[in-house]
């Protein structure tokens, strides 16, 4: 199995096992759901004022899978430069389960 399908299926067991788990790491807790991808597999986090996604070997991932396409031309900043931490927490509050 190629490391990037490792991810995928570490993705897909959260994804899978957990309610609401797109609407949870898209809105609000994308930076934990980074944090979790790059504690397992490494990598870097990047960020683009919106979203957060772990870059491994050139390719982009979040709970959704592989976004590379949807962010390879966004402009990504390696999230060191914000300070993992102190986004993360700005983050965080903005997921509310109403949010249609």
């Amino acid at each position: 199995m190629f490391f990037a399908d490792h991810i995928l299926f570490f993705i897909s067991l959260i994804r899978d096992s957990v309610p609401n788990a797109v609407e949870v790491y898209t809105r609000g807790n994308c930076g934990v759901f980074a944090l979790i991808l790059l504690d397992r597999f490494g990598g870097e986090i990047y960020y683009n004022q919106h979203h957060c996604v772990l870059e491994y070997n050139g390719s982009f991932y979040d709970i959704t899978g592989d976004v590379t396409n949807k962010y390879r031309d966004s402009n990504m900043t390696p999230l060191t430069e914000y300070g993992i931490s102190e986004l993360v927490m700005t983050l965080r509050p903005k997921y509310n389960k109403e949010y249609g």
